[in-house]
């Protein structure tokens, strides 16, 4: 038997998926869900809520990391 989303962020199955897996996964699901579909939601909604935060349950936050590089308004790399 095929498990639903549901179930399948009930038991955690999505940790075993990597962070940038759980990361783009749960950017396609958001772009699916209009925001007044969280208003009244159809199991379908939840369970795909259910996804996206068990996704992003298991990812590391992720770190903004200074290169020392910045681009200027014409979109070229300066040091």
């Amino acid at each position: 038997m095929k498990k639903t989303r549901l179930q399948k962020a009930l038991e955690d199955d999505y940790s075993e998926d990597s962070i940038y897996d759980n990361i783009n996964k749960s950017i396609r699901l958001a772009h699916n869900i209009d925001i007044y579909d969280i208003i009244d939601p159809t199991s379908r909604t939840l369970h795909t809520i259910a996804e996206i935060v068990n996704r992003l349950q298991n990812t590391d936050e992720l770190e903004i990391m200074d290169a020392g590089y910045f681009i200027d308004e014409n979109h070229t790399f300066e040091a």
